[in-house]
């Protein structure tokens, strides 16, 4: 990374930290945080001094909170008069908050007694179902994870909590485009995981759509502090399984041969979106393959062996599109 990328990269890291201390201190003199602008779904246009006074009570909640469900309420109730800067900060608090407590909610739900209570269930967990388990104690548990922006998700006999992106899209309409397209590139995923037990649980032609839609936040918004997830989610995730699938759905056959699904996905997005990154990569992946008759992999004597030319290119696309972004 350049001394130029470096710098940029601590500038937003700098400026996220800032809006949280911001949100979480606060100070009686200073009314820099009150908004200007307004949302377009405000009922009624409000005062600076009434965003300050707003702004105090919701760091006062945030402070004081012992689950998500307080500051949800809270938003419910007063994201729509807040003014879209402040709203922003709201929505930003909330996900900290998640960032901090997650790993604790999720401790919750893996105790045996309440795997035993939401195994119990016949169908999916969800608030129109959850006054059916018969656990008092889980069902509590359950009811206020769920009004906290929680969602409990199944893989392999497991039930645990995730942070439902989704809920946030209510609050779109007073977010800024940053914040609003980085709800809906969650959301997605909250939605609908793109891998489950090791296998893409999506078409390929999805994960293409998905793996676009980061790369063009990362490219649209250059200082949003959300950049960083987003790439990151981008080059760890998207793209590796585009290019190589997962364990229980590679990209490639029994015979180590590009499946012929996969290469139609690729052709379609060099199609669609010629000058994306993903596009680029995936092309010259295509120009590799075509050199080996469309093997990834060579086997000799029962034993699977390397590529050269195809281990050179897994070496080195994730570094080449992060440049290509950066």
């Amino acid at each position: 990374m350049s001394k130029r990328q470096s710098l940029g990269w601590f500038i937003r890291i700098a400026a996220l930290i800032t809006i949280i201390a911001t949100i979480l201190t606060g100070c009686a003199d200073d009314d820099s945080g009150a908004a200007t602008g307004e949302s377009k779904l405000a009922a009624e246009p409000a005062s600076d001094t009434s965003h300050d006074a707003l702004m105090i009570s919701f760091r006062n909640t945030v402070k004081e909170a012992k689950e998500a469900a307080e500051i949800v309420s809270f938003l419910n109730e007063n994201a729509s008069k807040a003014g879209q800067p402040n709203a922003d900060l709201m929505i930003r608090a909330l996900n900290v908050f998640y960032s901090k407590d997650i790993e604790a909610t999720q401790e919750q739900f893996a105790q045996p007694h309440v795997q035993e209570a939401l195994l119990a269930q016949s169908q999916v967990i969800n608030s129109a179902t959850a006054a059916e388990i018969e656990d008092a104690e889980v069902r509590q548990l359950v009811v206020t994870k769920l009004s906290g922006g929680y969602k409990l998700e199944g893989v392999e006999g497991t039930i645990f909590p995730i942070v439902d992106y989704g809920m946030q899209r209510k609050f779109s309409g007073y977010l800024s485009e940053p914040l609003k397209q980085y709800i809906i590139l969650k959301a997605e995923e909250s939605d609908k995981p793109t891998a489950r037990d090791g296998g893409l649980v999506i078409s390929w032609d999805e994960l293409a759509a998905r793996a676009v839609m980061a790369e063009e936040y990362v490219t649209l918004y250059l200082d949003t502090p959300e950049r960083e997830e987003v790439l990151q989610l981008y080059l760890d995730r998207y793209l590796p399984f585009y290019i190589y699938g997962q364990s229980n759905t590679p990209v490639f056959d029994d015979m180590f041969v590009l499946e012929d699904e996969v290469k139609d996905s690729y052709e379609k997005l060099i199609a669609e979106r010629p000058n994306s990154v993903t596009a680029n990569t995936v092309q010259r992946y295509l120009d590799v393959l075509s050199q080996t008759g469309g093997r990834l992999l060579e086997r000799r004597n029962g034993q699977q062996y390397n590529i050269p030319a195809v281990q050179q290119f897994l070496d080195s696309y994730i570094a080449d599109a992060r440049a290509m972004l950066e």
